[in-house]
């Protein structure tokens, strides 16, 4: 309990200070709306602005803000702020086209300076780039922007329900995009890579991760392949923030894990289907996509080499680096190569995607801590999955069926699950106390084995609302 209180007084603090800066911005486009050509304060308010920064810059990376269907988002903060005393700031936003803002550590005063002045005349006299590219052109250097997805003219942003499974349509179809290009000996478009993980990282920092760990249900039925890059993506974006990475690696370690697994182009993907049992000759073939998987990344010169480097080694034991060794892994590696472990659920090489329960690869993963997987990453994987994880067909303990569709918030084994079968459908939060007080009012008996008859996909896209919602 005592731990939950300074928790929450450091909080109160944080959100104190994000919204002093909120104010600060607000001023800051007030006094160049007064005079854009003149403005009297701005220069003493970007200060103000500074020092607010640096001492949040003390706690975390970057400092970010949100702004979405006309309400303003404290990083962090399940709540929204009111916009009236900050209209202003709204109001450029919504003419910019914003929807997430991130200040990193070390930003200097003047890029603060350059960028209010800049955001100010594109809200004025937009021009055709997007204010991120604008930004960049102008060498302004700490300052990151995700934009918007439709813009004025095409009606408001949709639902976030449907833009979430929006968005893992159009991410498997952009690394699919990306392989061809490489196997095409085409340059990548791995810009297209870095807007889809800027959206994830804005959406989980405004929204929290909830909703995106039932995402992978959706690739069942598409390509194995690019489904299993994007769900590690989801994965590293939500251990990531969980390991207080800032928004840039964050960025870099999603790029990271959409190209991945690209060596996986020399694999027929009747493979992943038939799951007959390999011959010796396909368990070599099978053994050398992340060799192949390095060579088509390190040809493409936009790629950076870290990411080839990765993509090599996404399956060395990190725990275990020889003496003499040149490649020495890091936290990159670590949370790479838990994610993708968690996804595969393979146990053996025996047969190819012959995927197991996740349950069971999380307690594989656990088990394995200190002798194969970073006893951090394998931590912080349980507590964002659950021990019950995300996406489980699981039995309550009076015999009724349920889908776990959220991690337990205080307790990673009392998750909430969705009670498809009742009607209505509800959602049961395992946390619920019952009369009496003194125990809980349910808990989960066996977690089941996949059913071919249930499509989990169907049911995820016809209750997106509800499951995807974040009232949850």
């Amino acid at each position: 309990m005592g731990r939950r209180a300074r928790k929450s007084r450091a909080w109160m603090g944080r959100s104190i200070r994000l919204g002093s800066c909120l104010r600060s911005m607000n001023r800051a486009f007030g006094d160049l709306r007064r005079d854009p050509e003149k403005p009297s304060e701005l220069e003493a308010i970007v200060r103000g602005l500074h020092d607010e920064l640096v001492l949040l810059h003390d706690e975390t990376e970057d400092v970010g803000f949100g702004y979405l269907n006309g309400k303003l988002y404290l990083e962090g903060s399940p709540a929204f702020v009111e916009t009236v005393e900050n209209q202003l700031l709204v109001e450029r936003l919504e003419s910019c086209r914003v929807r997430y803002l991130a200040f990193l550590k070390g930003t200097a005063a003047d890029d603060l300076l350059a960028f209010f002045k800049v955001a100010d005349a594109e809200a004025n006299r937009p021009s055709s780039s997007p204010l991120a590219r604008v930004l960049s052109s102008e060498g302004i250097q700490g300052v990151r922007v995700v934009e918007a997805h439709a813009g004025p003219s095409e009606g408001p942003e949709p639902a976030r329900e449907r833009a979430r499974v929006d968005w893992y349509e159009r991410a498997v179809a952009a690394v699919d995009r990306v392989q061809v290009q490489l196997l095409g000996e085409q340059k990548a478009d791995i810009e297209a890579l870095n807007r889809l993980a800027d959206d994830l990282i804005a959406a989980m920092r405004m929204k929290g991760r909830g909703p995106f760990l039932l995402l992978p249900l959706l690739g069942r039925g598409m390509d194995p392949h690019m489904a299993h890059s994007v769900n590690t993506a989801i994965l590293c974006c939500a251990l990531g923030e969980m390991h207080g990475l800032g928004f840039d690696r964050i960025r870099t370690l999603c790029a990271a894990a959409f190209l991945h697994d690209m060596g996986r182009c020399i694999i027929p993907v009747e493979w992943a289907k038939e799951q007959a049992r390999l011959t010796m000759f396909e368990r070599v073939v099978v053994h050398q996509h992340s060799t192949w998987g390095f060579l088509l990344l390190a040809r493409d010169r936009g790629i950076p080499p870290e990411m080839s480097v990765l993509a090599a080694h996404h399956h060395s034991n990190p725990m275990r680096s020889p003496q003499g060794q040149v490649y020495e892994p890091d936290v990159f590696h670590m949370i790479l190569h838990v994610a993708d472990a968690y996804d595969l659920a393979v146990f053996d090489d025996k047969r190819y995607w012959r995927k197991h329960r996740q349950d069971r690869m999380l307690k594989s993963i656990l088990r394995g801590r200190e002798r194969r997987y970073d006893p951090t990453a394998a931590k912080l994987l349980a507590n964002c999955v659950g021990y019950h994880p995300v996406g489980s067909l699981v039995r309550l303990g009076d015999g009724r069926r349920g889908l776990v569709v959220r991690p337990g918030l205080y307790n990673p084994e009392r998750p909430k699950v969705w009670l498809f079968e009742e009607s209505p459908a509800k959602i049961v939060d395992l946390m619920d106390i019952d009369e009496s007080g003194l125990r809980f009012r349910h808990a989960i008996r066996d977690v089941l084995a996949p059913e071919p008859g249930l499509d989990l996909r169907k049911l995820l896209i016809e209750n997106a609302e509800l499951l995807l919602g974040d009232s949850l």
